[in-house]
């Protein structure tokens, strides 16, 4: 099976690195892809976060008051960021996620149930805090009725290869 990657989740990616500038990190982490996650805010992942109980604006304020930075990378060194290893194992593993829900697209919820993986990562500190897990999220998002009720239609986002995202070139194409 192909497993391909939505233009969601390149948009998330693009903001993620918008985010790692603004917060003032040479390094792309998971934090900051949650954090292109809640920017891209129109998706499957913050509705079922929002579903949950989880308060996405108070959510957003405590990953950004542990990672934050006095200044922020400058617009002319956008060319030294780089995602962290971190970072780079989270995408893999959406994509082992899109793989175990049996889907052929990665999404933004593949990305929330990696984010739930990350060892390292505030935002997981936050959502276990929350009583929400990886688990409580595959189920929630396995229930037919949750699904069908959260997701608005909409055409069809054209694809693209996971590889140019894992093992290609850092850079992101929006």
């Amino acid at each position: 099976m192909e497993i391909q990657v939505s233009e969601e989740i390149s948009r998330i990616l693009a903001y993620s690195r918008e985010e790692a500038m603004r917060t003032g990190a040479y390094e792309i982490g998971t934090d900051h892809l949650l954090l292109g996650l809640l920017r891209h805010s129109n998706n499957l992942a913050c509705k079922v976060l929002a579903s949950l109980g989880v308060d996405l604006d108070d959510f957003k304020h405590y990953v950004e008051s542990l990672i934050f930075k006095r200044e922020s990378v400058p617009y002319d060194q956008e060319n030294k960021l780089r995602f962290s290893r971190e970072a780079r194992g989270t995408l893999n593993m959406s994509v082992l996620e899109t793989s175990t829900l049996g889907d052929t697209e990665t999404c933004s919820q593949h990305l929330l149930l990696a984010i739930c993986r990350s060892s390292a990562a505030a935002s997981k500190t936050y959502l276990e805090a929350e009583g929400i897990s990886r688990d409580s999220i595959a189920s929630f998002l396995k229930d037919n009725t949750a699904q069908t009720q959260l997701q608005q239609p909409s055409k069809p986002a054209p694809v693209q290869r996971i590889l140019h995202i894992v093992v290609g070139k850092p850079k992101i194409y929006s």
